[in-house]
């Protein structure tokens, strides 16, 4: 880190790169103030893995990510007004993925390159937007057995019940809340997720798929 100084209302101008042996690089480039808060960054991402990511994948299903690596350019600025503000722009790419199932080590998912361009996130309108997606090359299995049921159903592992841990059940939206106390400030309704995609190109698919019904 560079220039950072103790108050909060001076600029700010902070550099991180971090390296992670063979599975990537982060790199972080960011300018602003701390109050109100303003902040500018250029964030890049170089082949990180995604094998990273597989002792939370393994909890939801038993699967493996054999290979796989993300790539990224985003500028974020990030404001504080009246409510939080954060817009992201930029372009991903997921490259050569390869998923197999834990027992039996049968593909079930991959492809050469998952690249998305020109994206553009909005927090305050809950809107994402993906000027082209492009897949090259990807395969996925699919299987329905005889009894109805899936092969990606059974590679699920099945979750805890609330009730049994000893967990708090969720409360769901749709459930009555205590009405606001007079004079309160009402806080603003979400705007619905908004997702839009202009342009999607499928280059060399394949498709394993059978029914055993």
């Amino acid at each position: 880190a560079s220039d950072i100084k103790p108050l909060a209302t001076e600029p700010v101008a902070l550099q991180l790169s971090i390296g992670l042996p063979d599975a990537g690089e982060l790199a972080v480039q960011a300018n602003g103030v701390l109050s109100p808060l303003k902040l500018a960054a250029d964030v890049q991402l170089k082949q990180l893995s995604l094998a990273l990511a597989q002792p939370y994948v393994a909890q939801r299903a038993q699967v493996v990510i054999g290979h796989g690596t993300l790539e990224a350019g985003l500028q974020v600025e990030v404001a504080q007004q009246e409510q939080l503000q954060v817009t992201v722009k930029g372009s991903s790419a997921i490259r050569d993925l390869d998923i197999h199932e834990k027992v039996g080590k049968r593909k079930l998912v991959s492809w050469s390159a998952l690249e998305l361009a020109d994206v553009a996130y909005s927090l305050t309108d809950n809107a994402l937007s993906i000027d082209k997606v492009l897949v090259a090359k990807p395969y996925g299995r699919f299987i329905i057995n005889k009894d109805g049921t899936t092969n990606i159903q059974q590679l699920l592992v099945q979750q805890p019940d609330n009730h049994a841990t000893g967990k708090s059940p969720v409360v769901s939206a749709s459930q009555s809340l205590p009405a606001p106390s007079a004079g309160s400030e009402v806080p603003r309704a979400t705007p619905s997720f908004a997702l839009a995609v202009r342009q999607v190109t499928v280059q060399d698919g394949d498709m394993g798929f059978a029914d055993m019904t």
